[in-house]
């Protein structure tokens, strides 16, 4: 058999190494386009995490007392009841049995939208001022009460005796029902912010008397959705409170213009139970 020569063509074609520059010039050019057009999406668009900028009020009162309820410039609305608290005398407190429950009172006005109620930042200053009274520190930040109860049975009783109502307030709408003599036979009463808007409220601050008021509130077949909780002082009760006072301040003479705050513990004494006051704290 004749031996066959294979010749084999190994160099590349011009075709070959211009379509390979191509693609490589294709390539690096699209991989420059994509970084730049990056750089330039950071630049037009902030992807940061932003945070939220200061509150500014617009009208801010300065130096001066600002004007409206307790000393605020937009009155709290009654879905702040929970926030506005400021708990007192943490040391003393700790002494208290579980069965005492702290509460202190507010007197704000209840009416129009309530969207538009909520728009106050809390309580203002404790020192006087528009809306204080113009004789010292005004009932519903001066008074603290201390309830002390071993059931919700002695509970209900106390504020049967003082002519207490519970109060159900709701935080969206203008209903407010008032349930009295919880003590004995509950009886609900319908009524609203308007009519309300200048009554004496308490509102617990331990959790535990909290649950009772949401309890007897119950108990008497009140609507509990979106609502809070308080007690409704009648006049009658708050000269009582006022008489205690007094008496208390008489034996130590000062006056009270100098009261910060004035703490009772409601008790057994008299025909049923008393308010004793049993701590004066001054300015």
């Amino acid at each position: 058999m004749p031996r066959v020569n294979l010749h084999v063509e190994t160099k590349t074609s011009s075709y070959d190494r211009l379509n390979a520059t191509l693609i490589a010039c294709i390539l690096l050019f699209g991989f420059l386009f994509a970084v730049l057009f990056l750089i330039w999406l950071t630049t037009v668009f902030d992807f940061s995490a932003r945070s939220a900028g200061p509150m500014v009020t617009a009208n801010d009162p300065g130096d001066s007392k600002p004007e409206g309820v307790a000393d605020d410039i937009l009155e709290p609305g009654v879905e702040e009841f929970p926030e506005v608290e400021v708990p007192q005398l943490a040391n003393a407190l700790e002494a208290v049995t579980d069965a005492v429950s702290s509460v202190r009172a507010s007197l704000e006005k209840r009416s129009g939208d309530a969207a538009q109620m909520g728009r106050g930042a809390g309580y203002g200053s404790r020192d006087g001022g528009p809306g204080s009274g113009g004789d010292g520190i005004p009932e519903y930040k001066r008074w603290i009460i201390n309830y002390e109860a071993e059931d919700i049975g002695t509970y209900s009783k106390q504020l049967s005796f003082f002519n207490i109502d519970l109060g159900v307030i709701h935080q969206t709408k203008n209903d407010i029902w008032r349930v009295n003599d919880v003590g004995g036979g509950a009886r609900v009463i319908k009524t609203n912010r308007t009519r309300e808007n200048k009554t004496l409220r308490f509102q617990h601050k331990k959790p535990r008397m909290r649950r009772w008021d949401k309890e007897l509130a119950d108990r008497a077949g009140v609507p509990l959705d979106n609502t809070v909780q308080c007690q409704f002082y009648p006049e009658a009760t708050r000269v009582i409170i006022r008489q205690a006072e007094a008496a208390a301040l008489a034996d130590t003479g000062r006056k009270l213009n100098e009261v910060r705050n004035t703490i009772f513990k409601v008790e057994q004494g008299g025909n049923g139970y008393i308010f004793n006051v049993i701590d004066i704290l001054y300015r």
